[in-house]
């Protein structure tokens, strides 16, 4: 039963569109592409877990606005690369 309750969680708490635009390319394979989110996502709530205990939904939802903040980190940091490249 609680593995139930657990993925029923893991869905209505959803990632944003912004967060799928993650995708890892294997350097041997690129055909086989993934989008390792709710990957990273469950790692961080977890270890948040681990670490301050609490509600899952919680530190899910916690665990994608850190998640959200690194993506946008990377994002604004390349933008501010290509930026730089069009000045020259």
């Amino acid at each position: 039963m609680p593995q139930v309750q657990e993925q029923r969680l893991r869905r209505s708490a959803q990632t944003t569109e912004a967060e799928s635009d993650f995708l890892v390319e294997p350097f041997r394979d690129p055909a086989k592409a993934f989008d390792p989110t709710e990957l990273i996502i469950d790692a961080i709530a977890r270890e948040l877990s681990r670490r301050c205990g609490g509600n899952f939904v919680l530190n899910r939802m916690e665990a994608a606005a850190h998640f959200a903040r690194l993506l946008s980190t990377r994002t604004t940091a390349r933008n501010a690369q290509m930026n730089a490249h069009q000045l020259d």
